[in-house]
């Protein structure tokens, strides 16, 4: 060994013990020695990083439900609103979301997730109330089987924020269907199925009032087929509320 590596190392004798004086730390044995062990600065940060992932872990949980209860609070006089999406495949979503990230940048309106509504203006009391008719839900409509969305090859404009921008889809038996079951369940009106104006199952492309896209420039959705459908939190139902809708649950037509 050459004197450069000698001296990295001290040798230190004191109450029948020895150390390394560099990267090490010592451990008590039971017969008063103090032996070395290397610390690896590699190994430190494995752990910092692991604690680190467990804290952000409990920490999201955490902002989570605090999230739930602030929404359960600022209702706590009143209802949840809700509502029941048809959802597209992962490939169709991923066209679908380009063109309404397009459409909400140029022309300045709230992004919100792609969908063809079955039901809307569900009112809930509480999250568990809500966790309830996803049960209800899921248990009566399993094995519903998948739906066909066909959409017209023109969109349309109305003078309303939340139809603003849409193309409207083929009224299908099937979907009706669907539409009427699950207003049977949730025990809500069977015989006005769709909103106006439109009065037909539609999906939109933008919402708002102002800097409304022209819909003679918008380019032919695509056809697809859904067996998923998710809970949507759709409160406020105003359009300065779109950014705050969010996700609540899924439920499967296979």
């Amino acid at each position: 060994m050459t004197a450069q590596h000698l001296g990295q190392f001290q040798d230190v004798e004191a109450n029948n013990g020895h150390h390394f004086q560099e990267n090490s730390r010592l451990l008590p044995i039971g017969d008063g020695i103090n032996y070395q062990e290397n610390s690896h600065p590699l190994v430190h940060r494995g752990v910092i990083i692991l604690v680190c992932l467990v804290v952000v872990g409990f920490l999201s949980r955490g902002l989570i439900k605090q999230h739930q209860q602030q929404r359960t609070n600022t209702n706590s006089s009143q209802t949840i609103k809700f509502s029941l999406w048809m959802i597209p495949p992962p490939s169709v979503s991923d066209v679908l979301e380009e063109q309404i990230s397009f459409y909400s940048k140029t022309s300045g309106g709230p992004y919100f997730d792609p969908h063809v509504t079955v039901t809307g203006g569900i009112e809930c009391d509480s999250f568990d109330d809500a966790k309830k008719i996803v049960s209800l839900l899921q248990q009566e409509l399993s094995g519903f089987g998948k739906v066909d969305a066909v959409f017209q090859t023109k969109a349309r404009n109305f003078d309303t924020w939340n139809q603003a921008l849409l193309v409207e889809m083929d009224a299908s038996p099937k979907f009706v269907k669907l539409c009427q079951r699950v207003r049977e369940l949730l025990k809500m009106d069977t015989t006005n199925l769709f909103s106006p104006p439109v009065n037909a199952p539609h999906l939109s492309l933008f919402y708002g009032v102002n800097n409304v896209p022209n819909a003679n420039d918008v380019e032919t959705i695509p056809n697809f087929t859904s067996n998923t459908l998710a809970l949507y939190i759709t409160d406020p139902a105003t359009a300065e509320g779109v950014p705050e809708w969010e996700f609540f649950a899924e439920i499967s037509l296979a």
